[in-house]
C-alpha cells in the first residue's frame, strides 16, 4: 500500500495550546486514493503518564459529525513521559469528484491537557479540481462561497491599508462568513490567489 499524499508535512508546534505535549507529523493530510493510510506521531513531554483519544469527524461548513469514513488507529493510547505514539489514519471512502473533508481531534483524557485537530482531505478524482470562489459583503461580514470541488483556505483580507491575517476554510460547495472592515476590497488565499469583493 503506497503512502497517502501529504502537504505541509512539518512538525506541529503546539505553543498555542495548553499543556506541554508536542506532536510531530503533518499539519494537514491529503489522501489521493481511498484505502490508503498515513501515520503521524504524537510525542508527550508531560511529566507523567498521559492517556489520549483520537476522534475522526466528518467536516462540513456547519460543523463536524461522527463518521466511519476515515479511521484513526489506535483510537485510545497511553504515552509515557518523553515517549511517542504513532497514529495511523486510514481512508475508507470511494473515489468522488468532490474532495472529502474530515478532521481528526486529538485530546488528553487523563494526565495531560493537549488538544488539537488535524484537517484530512480525500482528494477529488478530477486532477484539475479547483476551488471556485465568489465574495460579497453582508454588513460587517464577507460571505465567501465555494462552488468548486476543492477546499480553499482564505488567509488574509486586503484593503488600501494592507493585508490583515484571516483564517477561513471554505469547503467544496459551501459558504462561510468572515468578519471584515468596510474598506476590505478582496480576500487572499493561502496560495496567494486574490478574490475581489463583488
Amino acid at each position: 500500500m503506497r503512502p497517502a499524499k501529504l502537504i505541509l508535512a512539518t512538525a506541529i508546534a503546539l505553543a498555542g495550546f495548553a499543556g506541554s505535549a508536542q506532536a510531530t507529523g503533518p499539519t494537514l493530510i491529503r489522501v489521493d486514493i481511498a484505502g490508503q493510510s498515513q501515520t503521524f506521531e504524537l510525542k508527550s513531554s508531560e511529566p507523567g503518564v498521559s492517556r489520549y483519544e483520537v476522534i475522526a469527524q466528518k467536516w462540513t461548513q456547519d460543523g463536524v459529525t461522527p463518521t466511519r469514513e476515515i479511521l484513526a488507529y489506535p483510537p485510545h493510547f497511553t504515552v509515557q513521559p518523553g515517549e511517542s505514539q504513532a497514529i495511523k489514519v486510514l481512508a475508507r471512502v470511494p473515489h468522488a469528484k468532490t474532495e472529502g473533508t474530515y478532521r481528526l481531534f486529538v485530546r488528553a483524557v487523563e494526565g495531560g491537557s493537549l488538544s488539537f485537530s488535524v484537517p484530512v482531505f480525500i482528494l477529488s478524482t478530477d486532477k484539475a479540481a479547483a476551488p471556485v470562489i465568489t465574495v460579497h459583503r453582508d454588513g460587517g461580514s464577507l460571505v465567501v462561497t465555494n462552488s468548486g470541488d476543492k477546499t480553499e483556505l482564505i488567509a488574509a483580507t486586503r484593503s488600501a491599508a494592507g493585508d490583515k491575517n484571516a483564517m477561513l476554510y471554505v469547503l467544496p460547495h459551501s459558504t462561510g462568513k468572515l468578519d471584515a472592515a468596510a474598506d476590505v476590497t478582496s480576500v487572499v488565499s493561502r496560495d496567494r490567489r486574490e478574490y475581489k469583493v463583488q
